[in-house]
């Protein structure tokens, strides 16, 4: 196998402070992760960095709940594989070099969450497989997965000072 690279992208990506899933979170960020081998780009890991906003109606087992405050925040990840090179590790590889990069990155992240497919056999397999995430809610059509981190204060501005910019 070839060496094993790795790069981060921040800002440019999206819009920042523009209100994400129908105006209960407030976007803070999103972020790129590209996985190499040899050269070639074999794993993708995209996220948004997103706050829960006080005021706002959330449900927890059933119940409504309106927070006076505003929540802790947490990545949204997606991860994907090229095709030809899935089963090889670099899902897993690529993931882990976000999980050891971002405490370091000056985020206010308190968590990693991802949604699988209930169908999506490969990253079901890669998510349960890794020991940093536990299953943390269930749907009839996805399984969601988290990754709670170390509290780490920073700013956008300390984080993208830190990676690579894209801005296109």
């Amino acid at each position: 196998m070839s060496e094993f690279d790795f790069e981060c992208f921040a800002g440019g990506l999206d819009t920042v402070g523009s209100a994400s899933d129908g105006g209960h979170r407030l976007r803070l960020g999103s972020y790129a992760w590209i996985g190499y081998d040899g050269g070639d780009p074999v794993a993708f890991v995209g996220g948004e960095l997103r706050r829960r906003l006080a005021g706002r109606t959330l449900m927890v087992g059933g119940n409504a709940h309106v927070p006076d405050v505003d929540g802790p925040a947490s990545l949204g990840v997606i991860c994907a594989v090229a095709a030809g090179r899935r089963g090889q590790g670099f899902g897993r590889r690529t993931m882990h070099a976000v999980l050891s990069v971002l405490p370091t990155m000056g985020t206010d992240a308190h968590t990693v969450e991802c949604s699988v497919d209930i169908n999506n056999d490969a990253s079901l397999a890669l998510f349960r497989s890794m020991n940093e995430f536990t299953e943390d809610a269930t749907s009839s059509t996805g399984i969601g997965f988290r990754h709670q981190i170390c509290s780490h204060r920073g700013d956008l501005t300390d984080l993208m000072d830190r990676c690579t910019r894209n801005t296109g």
